[in-house]
């Protein structure tokens, strides 16, 4: 609290202004850099296949020449719009009433609930 009063007897009005604060002072990659990384992977997330993010994280490392944990790769996939999408529980195409009535009138369903 000293060093506000203070600085406001020394510098008047201009102590309220304070300058450029956060920001990306320490980052590995440019904006640009990140795009053309998660280019390489595009191909493969429109396909459907599944991401690993340990392969996200080798190519990271390639990139910015030196070791990244694991939330470094998570905090660039979220600046560019990635997320997580998990793999549905059931088919789509299922037919939630066949299902049913197989369950109801096959032999071996009674024999592994029994």
């Amino acid at each position: 609290m000293w060093q506000i009063h203070s600085n406001y007897r020394n510098n008047g009005d201009e102590a309220f202004i304070f300058g450029k604060k956060g920001g990306i002072y320490r980052r590995n990659l440019t904006a640009k850099q990140e795009e053309l990384l998660l280019a390489s992977f595009t191909s493969q997330s429109d396909d459907g296949q599944i991401l690993e993010v340990s392969k996200i994280k080798k190519k990271y490392e390639e990139f910015a020449k030196k070791k990244v944990n694991k939330s470094v790769v998570y905090r660039m996939l979220s600046r560019h719009g990635w997320r997580k999408i998990a793999p549905r529980p059931t088919h789509p195409n299922n037919d939630k009433i066949l299902l049913s009535t197989f369950k109801k009138t096959s032999p071996k369903w009674y024999k592994m609930q029994g």
